[in-house]
């Protein structure tokens, strides 16, 4: 389904793209004066999970991110903890990073493996190889059938979609910017956020770059 969406927060720069909806679903959900969040949880790993944070309206992206801080992280952490009934209105998107990450790998003394005396027997024995470049791809999918998350790791949610909006439930309607971050409960407070960016422009259905 087809529903705007404003680009930077700016009445003039409306665009309509589609979007999941699932309709008086039970989701863990929070709510303060600056933004209501809710937490999709992956089916595998079980221990991971993603967030979307989004401001209230006319409070703005910007000025949540400035005032954002490890408090209002773990505010955020415990209040999802609580589950509501909530209509989610979510833009489907895909994201893709690609870094180059051999200098990264360098520095941490894996420096052999780029040279011309690297061993790799096993691999291949008659020529000698080495690594040339290392890149590390990540690649995010939410959609109404689920989200996918790929790196080393494939990661699924599946959520079920109703038809009819339920009067009694939260709306979280995201047609201005948010925030999204996946992150794993298994891992100490601190190092818990695996993955987090700002979603601020959607393009017109026929170009869904970003």
């Amino acid at each position: 389904i087809f529903q705007p969406f404003y680009n930077f927060e700016e009445e003039k720069n409306k665009v309509n793209i589609t979007m999941m909806i699932l309709r008086g679903t039970l989701l863990n959900y929070y709510e303060n004066d600056y933004f209501q969040a809710v937490k999709l949880n992956y089916q595998k790993p079980g221990s991971f999970n993603s967030i979307i944070i989004l401001p209230k309206k006319d409070y703005g992206i910007n000025n949540l991110i400035s005032q954002f801080n490890s408090q209002e992280y773990e505010d955020l952490i415990e209040g999802l903890k609580k589950k509501e009934k909530v209509n989610l209105f979510l833009p489907k998107f895909e994201l893709e990073f690609k870094a180059e990450v051999s200098d990264l790998l360098k520095s941490l003394k894996i420096v052999k493996a780029f040279g011309m005396d690297a061993e790799f027997k096993g691999i291949c024995d008659k020529s000698p190889i080495h690594i040339n470049q290392v890149l590390q791809k990540n690649y995010i999918n939410v959609n109404e059938e689920g989200t996918q998350a790929a790196s080393i790791t494939e990661l699924e949610v599946i959520l079920e979609s109703f038809k009819d909006k339920d009067p009694n439930a939260k709306d979280f309607i995201a047609e201005r910017p948010f925030l999204f971050l996946i992150r794993d409960d298994a891992l100490p407070k601190g190092r818990d956020i695996l993955f987090f960016t700002k979603l601020c422009q959607f393009n017109d259905p026929d170009d869904r770059d970003f």
